[in-house]
């Protein structure tokens, strides 16, 4: 049943907060609290240690249970296994379970044989999870409902109760009838007008004279309803729903694609959506139900949007669970570039030709701090996690005709996974990496290879059939530099040869496993460390977590595509084809002179 916003906060205020969980199902599993928590934190539940003097006087639970009632009722004891001298006790309330260890904690008792107990408060593990989990979920003050949004989030309009509450179950109704699909990961959509494709954040290539009429009627009479702050006549609808713990990953939507409105009509059930500025404000919003929400100006095009994947928010300091929600997204496609006042997020810019002849082929400092120096040092952890080569370029390798002569070139042939796939037919294939590190294991592999850059290939000009350059081109950090490691690629294919690049796009998937920002093209990308592979004794010795930053360029795809405009500006390269794969844009062209 939809809430009002009036029900929505009651609801809110009847949570605690925490689940009550109750002990029968959740068990006697426990977490032990930090130091500071043993101090000041006392539970019904004891963790019991205790030494092995006195081996002939054995620890049952009998034993147990008459030590420990003397301080209260006992609820249950349950004994470590194995030769583990250990047990957790639950007493009847948190003071006899203080009382207990006020007395007994650390003092030999003489009728077990002098044996000393130790012990620590704890909780059941269920309790201190949620509760952890409560508390990493920032509130939302319910008093910023009654602020102008678009004061901390210049261009956002709301329209509370954009529909009645007839009217939102009729289109809940209406929706249920229609074809739900599920695109991305268990969540499902619908399509009108357009289909909108997840993937590079665009619509799917349809033919533009699609009609509106074809709309069903409660489409078009949304549309017609749309106030006059939005941006021209809607022309694409999608509706998502979203159960809890779904939610919507962090972006902007693409500027060439659509106009600059982008409203969403809320249904159901709340949450709570979270902008976030270039420079790391972030700001929170309830996104109601039937409340109507337009996104103009720096709101559309350069503030991120997302809604955080759990099962509840926390309203005024309440835990509220979420249930379902749909929202109705309205677009208008964009027939022309974008001209918006906002170019660092705007894929619409136009790569003008590079005058490279005074640019130095030598690494930046950015590339040899968080490129070279990072494959260095992560060199056999990354080997150890690419392992399964990606399919359509492992066909594309596979389906080489006998007597290719082939490389592999950039700072990228890693640890040779795509050499490997070579067919045994092949005469010659010649990979190359600037990571000495990465070259070392490929040697122990017998592949032939050598440690080379990106920017100045030491292969003959005109000598191969094809090369390939994979998930490479992003670790460059400057435009020339990129453009240059192109030329290189086809500088070594003979006329008439073929080139292969996959560079990271920042259109990425929801299942995308990528954290980086995704409001920036020139963004760091952390790798977590396994501690097997570090090799500094005092980073060993250390507990803490070893994050390794690593530069990237993530690539969009504008009106020709930033990877395709590359290999245009080149100006000897026809591309045969580019496409979206492996949350990649990749380009095969073919050399022409």
């Amino acid at each position: 049943m939809a809430l009002s916003i009036a029900d929505f906060l009651k609801a809110s205020s009847t949570e605690s907060g925490l689940e009550t969980l109750d002990t029968k199902t959740a068990g006697l599993e426990v977490s032990g609290l930090t130091q500071q928590q043993r101090k000041t934190s006392q539970t019904p539940y004891l963790s019991l240690t205790w030494t092995k003097r006195g081996k002939k006087h054995v620890v049952t639970e009998e034993t147990l249970r008459e030590q420990l009632s003397v301080h209260g009722s006992v609820v249950q004891i349950i004994m470590g296994t194995g030769s583990r001298k250990t047990a957790i006790v639950e007493f009847s309330t948190a003071e006899s379970a203080a009382a207990a260890k006020e007395a007994l904690d650390g003092v030999p008792v003489a009728s077990i044989g002098g044996k000393a107990f130790h012990m620590e408060f704890a909780v059941l593990r269920k309790t201190y999870e949620a509760e952890a989990a409560f508390n990493r979920v920032p509130n939302f003050d319910s008093t910023r409902m009654d602020a102008d949004p678009s004061s901390f989030v210049p261009g956002l309009l709301v329209y509370r109760d954009f529909i009645t509450e007839a009217e939102e179950t009729l289109l809940l109704e209406e929706l249920d009838k229609g074809d739900w699909r599920r695109t991305i990961r268990a969540r499902q959509v619908q399509h009108f007008g357009y289909e909108f494709n997840y993937k590079t954040q665009n619509v799917r290539k349809c033919d533009p004279s699609t009609p509106l009429e074809n709309m069903a009627p409660f489409c078009r009479s949304l549309i017609n309803k749309m106030p006059p702050t939005f941006d021209g006549t809607p022309d694409q609808m999608t509706a998502n729903e979203y159960l809890p713990g779904q939610g919507i990953a962090s972006h902007i939507d693409t500027h060439s694609a659509f106009t600059g409105s982008i409203a969403t009509l809320s249904l159901g059930h709340g949450s709570v959506m979270d902008f976030r500025h270039p420079d790391g404000r972030v700001e929170s919003l309830l996104l109601a139900p039937r409340s109507l929400y337009i996104m103009n100006g720096a709101s559309r095009y350069q503030w991120t949007h997302c809604v955080q994947p759990r099962s509840f928010d926390v309203i005024d300091g309440c835990k509220v669970p979420r249930a379902r929600r749909v929202s109705i997204t309205f677009r208008k496609l964009q027939a022309t570039p974008c001209t918006c006042a906002f170019p660092d997020q705007c894929d619409s810019r136009i790569f003008a030709p590079v005058d490279d002849t005074e640019a130095p082929m030598c690494p930046t400092e950015t590339e040899k701090l968080y490129v070279h120096a990072f494959y260095e040092k992560v060199a056999e952890h990354f080997s150890s996690t690419r392992h399964s080569p990606w399919p359509r370029i492992e066909e594309f390798v596979r389906a080489l005709p006998e007597g290719t002569l082939l490389a592999d070139i950039g700072k990228g042939c890693g640890n040779g996974k795509y050499m490997k796939c070579m067919p045994p037919s092949v005469s010659t294939c010649i990979g190359g990496d600037r990571s000495e590190s990465l070259v070392k294991i490929c040697k122990t592999h017998d592949l032939n290879v050598m440690v080379l850059d990106a920017l100045v290939v030491p292969l003959r000009a005109g000598a191969f059939d094809v090369a390939i350059s994979i998930a490479v081109l992003h670790h460059l950090s400057t435009l020339s530099h990129r453009l240059q490691a192109v030329k290189e690629v086809l500088r070594v294919l003979r006329v008439g040869g073929q080139g292969v690049i996959y560079a990271w796009a920042q259109e990425q998937t929801e299942d995308s496993r990528r954290t980086f920002d995704a409001t920036s093209q020139d963004c760091m990308v952390p790798w977590n460390l396994d501690r097997r592979y570090v090799k500094d004794d005092d980073e060993a010795a250390s507990k803490a977590p070893i994050v390794v930053q690593r530069y990237c360029h993530m690539f969009k795809e504008v009106s020709l595509g930033e990877l395709d405009t590359l290999v245009r500006l080149c100006g000897n390269a026809t591309i045969t084809e580019s496409y979206y794969d492996e949350n990649n844009w990749a380009v095969i062209f073919t050399k022409t002179h």
